[in-house]
């Protein structure tokens, strides 16, 4: 609601009035309303603050009814979905068509891991009201050629709530996609580096069961993951807790070498057990791999 400072018509010259099928540009409105919103013309500012709040109120309601239904269908969906990071938008945009395209561009560059949510979006400049609810969803207002009030200013400094400003569509892209990426677990990879045999194993009431271990191939490093075969069958998958040559700690120890080894959790290690030392390594994904 609202109330009109000033009225023009198609020429810009100023009017008072305006009867049916006139086209006018109106002032005087805190948010511009989407294109098709119907207006109704009232005597009673108290009466149409009253009516307003209360159907934003139903309209809220009924978004959020809409988003919490589950049925057979969907359940697994929205287990996925509760998994899922999420980044929070609350786009406000100098022109109703760059909302549009705005609001589809970053939706479409959500993944599985990563959803884009955009909270609210508007026409006009970035106000009070919209760093409240980017601090209540936790979420980021981008202002696309537009500029923060005072007061918005300030409530975001006192929020801490973070206000993006772009003239440029490619340049917020860029940087939602940076945030998706940072989001993004790395792809998981591993990599056997080496394998062993226990030659004997010694007990100790301090250490537990120590593994004397001669390295059959490649290398073994202290940060390796190891599986424990017996009889063809891994009995036992862990990291190694020390890794030890002579009486030295070391950190790797390279083929056709003996050492002394602790199997992390582990106590049920015995002589011909077969050693196999898997690297895993990190990959970072791109965000079409991660889409795909």
């Amino acid at each position: 609601f609202g109330k009109i400072r000033l009225m023009f018509d198609h020429n810009g010259k100023a009017v008072k009035t305006a009867g049916p099928a006139t086209p006018v540009e109106i002032s005087g409105l805190e948010d511009l309303p989407p294109v098709g919103e119907m207006f109704y013309v009232v005597k009673d500012a108290k009466a149409a603050k009253a009516v307003s709040e209360k159907r934003m109120l139903h309209k809220t309601e009924l978004i959020r009814a809409s988003k919490s239904k589950i049925s057979l269908s969907n359940i697994f969906e929205k287990i996925d979905e509760s998994r899922a990071k999420h980044l929070r938008f609350i786009i406000k945009a100098d022109v109703q068509g760059s909302l549009e395209v705005l609001k589809n561009t970053l939706i479409e560059l959500s993944t599985d891991e990563v959803i884009v949510d955009i909270v609210h979006t508007a026409v006009g400049g970035v106000s009070e009201t919209d760093v409240t609810l980017a601090q209540t969803a936790d979420g980021i207002v981008i202002a696309f050629g537009v500029n923060p009030d005072g007061k918005a200013k300030r409530a975001a400094e006192r929020e801490g709530v973070e206000i993006r400003r772009y003239d440029v569509i490619y340049d917020l892209v860029e940087d939602v996609e940076k945030a998706i990426l940072g989001l993004l677990a790395p792809d998981t990879i591993e990599e056997v580096c080496g394998h062993g045999q226990v030659l004997e194993v010694f007990r100790s009431s301090r250490w537990g069961s120590i593994a004397g271990t001669q390295i059959t191939s490649g290398v073994v490093r202290r940060s390796n993951k190891v599986r424990v075969i017996r009889d063809s069958r891994t009995i036992y998958e862990s990291t190694l807790s020390s890794l030890r040559r002579f009486k030295d700690d070391v950190r790797e120890v390279p083929e056709g070498s003996e050492c002394g080894l602790k199997v992390d959790n582990f106590d049920d290690i015995k002589a011909g057990d077969e050693l196999e030392f898997i690297e895993v390594i990190e990959k970072t994904r791109t965000l079409e791999e991660a889409q795909a």
